[in-house]
């Protein structure tokens, strides 16, 4: 179901010019076009590849746990997480968050970042997308939570190379805009992020509830130890 990935990615994207606005908007600015915009794809590839280490790493938590068998209640547990997290930073803000043990891991990751910003190379674009990639977000912990039921260890690297590529046109917007995105667009943007986070939210929701929707909400089986989408793939028939 790459499709949630995807739409998951885009309310990230949403999220994160609102978060990530400041850091992303601090790239080098010198050179020609073709290397501006050259050094915004590089840091986008970097992002997106980190995710994709990180779904590697999570689909073998999966194949050994044999989650696959419970994505069902993965993602209607992850649907009612996202719908509290929405609701408590929008009371508390992101910081409630961040234990200190996290703040320095964050802090020590800014810093090095930073330095990453210091020079216009192209390397210095990707090493910043790679870090980048690493900062802790809650929608890409949604994303790995979803992406660990994944068959195996290709489909939750694919699930999470789909998640970045949802990412991809805000963030590379907001990367390629510089200076010129005001504060208050940033704002505008930031409050209508929460409304796209809960349509997702609501959407991982009814995915969990197997309601037998196609491709929406299938009903999942297991047969012959393999997950079977009922409503999508007829169940195969004993001899």
């Amino acid at each position: 179901m790459f499709w949630t990935a995807f739409i998951l990615g885009l309310a990230s994207g949403f999220h994160c010019i609102g978060m990530c606005g400041p850091l992303v908007m601090a790239l080098p600015h010198g050179g020609s076009s073709q290397r501006f915009i050259n050094g915004r794809l590089l840091y986008n590839l970097g992002r997106i590849l980190t995710y994709i280490i990180l779904g590697v790493l999570f689909g073998l938590i999966g194949e050994v746990v044999n989650l696959v068998a419970y994505q069902s209640t993965v993602f209607l547990v992850t649907g009612i997480i996202l719908l509290v997290l929405l609701l408590l930073t929008q009371k508390f803000g992101e910081r409630v968050f961040l234990v200190n043990h996290l703040q320095r891991f964050v802090s020590r990751l800014k810093s090095a970042m930073s330095k990453r910003i210091a020079t216009n190379s192209y390397r210095a674009n990707f090493t910043f997308g790679l870090l980048n990639g690493f900062l802790p977000c809650g929608m890409v912990y949604l994303a790995l939570f979803a992406s660990v039921t994944q068959v195996n260890v290709l489909s939750a690297a694919a699930y999470m190379a789909v998640f970045g590529l949802g990412t991809f046109p805000l963030m590379f917007f907001l990367a390629m805009s510089g200076r010129m995105l005001s504060l208050k667009w940033r704002n505008l943007v930031n409050k209508r992020a929460p409304y796209l986070v809960a349509l997702v939210a609501m959407l991982f929701v009814v995915r969990g509830l197997a309601l037998g929707i196609p491709y929406i909400s299938p009903k999942i089986e297991i047969y012959e130890g393999k997950v079977i989408s009922t409503c999508c793939t007829p169940l195969p028939v004993k001899e």
